[in-house]
């Protein structure tokens, strides 16, 4: 076999070629690593730049530092003047209010007129403080012999209690009281059932009564007669008075 030997400049001529194929390849690795080098230096200089933008306050993007609200100063008070001293207030004492006393009842005055008779089995039980009578009371009268005279008002009442009683108070032990009156110009009868019992009626002790000039056509001038009956509750006793009076005049 016939060996063919390579000469020095083929052997040259082949490292150059082999060379010239592996210069791109490390020409552009070399490119690659500088472009690379190139970028991440720019990259560095940005986030240099970017700081020093945000703590410049540059960037309307960047967060604000916090700011401290400023604390108001307080402004000393006014000087103000010292406040007057209080006049002091002079209690007055009043003496306290005493309630009047109750006006005492005026006593009613009556005269005290005698029946003229009785009858019943309680005649001497149902009675009053002055025995058997008839009260006037508050009115002008005068007598013709032992007859009472009505001028111009006529009014009579009778008090009486059942004497048996420990109360010797109007009213107590009678049922009723019963007033009968005949005249010239016919008669008259009115039941009382309750102290005081009047002529008329009413609870005034006063027991008013009428007034003989408007009451004249029931009331002519001349002589009463007048049964009063008292019914007691006990026992059902009763005894009845008799008395007589004139109106204005005992003629007629």
């Amino acid at each position: 076999m016939n060996e063919r030997k390579i000469g020095l400049p083929a052997l040259a001529l082949a490292l150059w070629l082999t060379m010239l194929m592996f210069l791109p390849a490390a020409c552009g690795s070399g490119r690659v690593q500088e472009e690379d080098r190139i970028a991440t230096r720019v990259a560095e200089e940005q986030a240099v730049a970017a700081t020093l933008t945000a703590a410049a306050g540059g960037n309307d993007a960047a967060v604000a530092p916090p700011t401290s609200t400023p604390i108001p100063a307080t402004a000393a008070p006014a000087p103000t003047e010292p406040p007057p001293t209080p006049t002091p207030i002079v209690a007055t004492v009043v003496p306290a209010l005493t309630e009047a006393p109750s006006p005492t009842p005026t006593p009613i005055v009556a005269a005290v007129i005698p029946v003229d008779g009785s009858v019943g089995e309680g005649r001497e039980i149902l009675i009053s403080e002055f025995g058997r009578a008839v009260l006037v009371p508050g009115i002008r009268i005068t007598t013709d012999g032992s007859l009472v005279v009505f001028g111009d008002e006529l009014t009579a009442r009778v008090k009486v209690f059942d004497d048996r009683g420990s109360v010797k108070e109007d009213g107590f032990g009678i049922d009723t009281v019963t007033f009968e009156v005949v005249g010239a110009a016919g008669s008259y009868q009115k039941t009382e059932e309750q102290a005081p019992y009047c002529l008329f009626g009413g609870n005034d002790p006063a027991c008013p009564g009428i007034t003989l000039g408007a009451d004249g056509a029931n009331w002519p001038p001349g002589r009463y007669d007048a049964t009063i009956t008292i019914q007691g509750e006990e026992d059902w006793l009763q005894s009845q008075w008799f008395w007589q009076f004139c109106v204005q005049s005992c003629e007629g």
